[in-house]
């Protein structure tokens, strides 16, 4: 019996344009390509603005409009920051939307803006993680903070929609008064393709287990604590793999190529480069970790969970979402790579669990987080509240 596609039972919105912000072309289409061909069965014109970085012929190809932008991923440099606004304030001229729907952090803050001042009807805002800026207590980051809640303050309207991918950061954003005047919808995370990812858990031969870890190379995905309790384990299991994989990053928190270099020449952490197509390295490893310091919700544990993996993660909002304590996975303190080696140990010592916590992710994940509610989760905020400003 086929999967039910998102969102099929309702009529298209016709006439109407929605526009979607993000600051990055690949992860757009990567995390949210079922979200955007559903949106484009009920909107006569979906517009995906985003920078150029290889990945937005994707966006012509699915029938999609792709409108380039420049922005800033890191930096503050006030008079770019600026341009970001005036740039997306008259692409919402020029198309007129009727729906605007960001994501990250920089599009919502400055997309909400611009989309208020343009005239905009609707603005959805996907919060996809808190991020370095709500993570640490610098001066920069707090001053960043209070601007971000001023702003939000400023100009969203109560029928506006904030998407959480957490029940923590929803409270925490409450809590701050950003979304008390919005209407706030939790998600499963990015949701998965249960079909496209799949996988039969792997089992080890004892002593030799595979771990792998999928993401940016940041210390607040718990990195130090990964190489720590790797070290660790190395010595007294020398056969047992330890993975990293994913792309080196520019922000404040990341960890140098040197660094990663160094774990990988003494032999406790190989490091496997950037890839697009993580299943190969998924099927190849027996236990996805994950020792984050906070999430939004992780795709990277999603997909390895679709394909039968058990995971290692933390007790903290975004991650714990993953793991059912015991059944699919163990949950550590966030920052205790003492915890986090003992957990690993479990897979190396006794690496049946592999097997009955692999099947226990996949039938967790089919379950929870299929991208099809995910897509017809946000298809019913958006389609929902525009048709009833339509009618009023």
């Amino acid at each position: 019996m086929g999967r039910k596609k998102a969102g099929q039972e309702r009529l298209p919105i016709a006439a109407q344009t929605i526009v979607v912000c993000h600051n990055t072309s690949r992860y757009l289409w990567l995390h949210y390509e079922q979200v955007l061909r559903d949106l484009a069965k009920h909107y006569e014109r979906v517009i995906c603005v985003a920078p150029r970085d290889g990945d937005e012929h994707a966006f012509e190809v699915a029938g999609l409009t792709y409108q380039p932008i420049a922005i800033q991923q890191h930096g503050m440099n006030p008079l770019q920051e600026i341009k970001f606004i005036w740039d997306l304030y008259w692409i919402y001229k020029k198309y007129d939307p009727h729906v605007v729907l960001n994501f990250s952090i920089k599009p919502c803050l400055y997309g909400s803006l611009a989309a208020r001042l343009s005239g905009v009807k609707l603005i959805g805002n996907m919060v996809t993680g808190l991020g370095y800026v709500f993570l640490t207590q610098t001066p920069l980051a707090k001053l960043v903070r209070l601007m971000v809640k001023i702003c939000y303050r400023l100009v969203l309207r109560k029928q506006d929609l904030f998407f959480f991918q957490n029940p923590d950061d929803a409270s925490l954003f409450k809590q701050s008064g950003i979304s008390r005047s919005c209407r706030e919808v939790v998600l499963p995370g990015t949701g998965i393709d249960t079909d496209y990812f799949y996988g039969e858990p792997g089992v080890p031969q004892k002593g030799e287990a595979r771990f792998l870890y999928i993401g940016r190379m940041l210390k607040d995905k718990g990195l130090m604590e990964y190489y720590l309790a790797a070290s660790s384990l190395k010595k007294r299991y020398p056969n047992i793999k330890v993975s990293l994989l994913g792309p080196l990053d520019e922000n404040p928190s990341a960890i140098s190529q040197d660094k990663i270099n160094q774990w990988h020449d003494e032999g406790v952490i190989e490091y496997l480069g950037e890839t697009r197509d993580v299943r190969p390295y998924i099927l190849q490893s027996h236990v996805f970790v994950l020792p984050s310091y906070r999430e939004g919700l992780p795709r990277s544990g999603l997909e390895a969970m679709s394909m039968s993996r058990p995971v290692v993660t933390t007790d903290a909002p975004g991650c714990r979402e993953l793991v059912e304590e015991g059944e699919n996975g163990y949950l550590v303190d966030v920052r205790d790579d003492e915890q986090l080696a003992v957990a690993m140990e479990a897979f190396i010592t006794q690496p049946e669990r592999c097997n009955t916590m692999g099947a226990a992710s996949r039938k967790r994940c089919c379950a929870f987080f299929d991208v099809a509610f995910v897509s017809d989760r946000i298809l019913e905020q958006l389609t929902g509240q525009d048709q009833k400003k339509s009618d009023s």
